[in-house]
């Protein structure tokens, strides 16, 4: 091989090997700016307006049930009273999120929406309990005893649940 073409192919092998880190850099930072979060942290204010319920569970099955009211005092005399609204249900998980969007039709008889989460049937028994994170002077807490079970449940007044609500409510079993 000639002198004059070993060192062309000299520099371009340099020039290429110094540039990895900067095109490395580039991709990653370009990367990260997509998505808008950042590695390592999580937000405690809900991306979705309405309610987002949040359900954190190391023991196993769980149901996330969700029951309308129409009177408060009706609504927590017993756990499952009023008319059932829906049941999300989950496995092991770490921070699954589900929202319920200000825009249901929820009907005009109904002022509350009752949530709470218990183990699944054939799981251990244990307590999911709830943590209020964002928007918190817009939801009650309270616990309600069914066959002997004490559960912590969550009222949210229906008219709390708006197009510039953002609540965010999390279940936890540890």
């Amino acid at each position: 091989m000639s002198e004059g073409l070993k060192l062309p192919l000299v520099l371009i092998f340099i020039v290429s090997f110094l540039s990895i880190p900067f095109i490395f850099y580039v991709y990653t930072n370009k990367n990260t700016s997509e998505t808008g979060n950042v590695q390592g942290s999580t937000s405690e204010i809900p991306t979705e307006l309405g309610v987002t319920l949040r359900v954190n569970s190391q023991g196993g099955a769980w149901d996330l049930h969700q029951f309308l009211c129409d009177e408060k005092e009706a609504c927590l005399k017993s756990l499952t009273i009023g008319k059932p609204w829906g049941i999300v249900s989950g496995g092991v998980t770490q921070n699954y999120e589900f929202n319920i969007a200000p825009d249901q039709n929820w009907g005009t008889d109904f002022k509350y929406l009752k949530i709470f989460v218990r183990s699944s049937w054939g799981s251990m028994s244990r307590d999911f309990v709830p943590s209020l994170l964002h928007g918190e002077n817009l939801v009650e807490s309270t616990t309600i005893t069914s066959d002997g079970v004490t559960y912590d449940v969550v009222l949210i007044p229906l008219e709390n649940i708006t197009d510039t609500s953002a609540i965010l409510i999390e279940f936890s079993d540890y």
